[in-house]
């Protein structure tokens, strides 16, 4: 028997409901922002080339190896980028935040 109002719903149930709305939420809000875009050829091409190994059996190949210095840059880009999301007058994260104990519940 499906309840028919929240109320009835078990705790598990409700987290549930509350989760598939979030998801179906997120999903409507996001959409696929790829969809109707054509990869570049260069892309397509190092796809198929993969797909090609891994069907007779291979392993997929890397699409660019960085050197130290092009990570570096990505990295002060990606930085960048995330910065200006962030309110400069933020507080860092603590040492605790970010280790294995601040991210795992125990």
């Amino acid at each position: 028997m499906t309840p028919s109002k929240v109320a009835d719903l078990t705790t598990e149930e409700f987290r549930e409901l509350v989760r598939e709305v979030v998801l179906q939420t997120l999903a409507e809000l996001l959409g696929n922002s790829d969809e109707g875009l054509e990869p570049r050829s260069d892309v397509a091409a190092e796809v198929q080339r993969s797909l090609a190994a891994v069907t007779a059996g291979g392993k997929t190949t890397s699409m660019t190896r960085l050197s130290l210095e092009e990570l570096e840059t990505l990295a002060d880009q990606t930085a960048d980028e995330f910065m200006e999301y962030v309110d400069p007058d933020s507080p860092p994260l603590s040492d605790y935040a970010l280790s294995r104990q601040g991210l795992y519940a125990s």
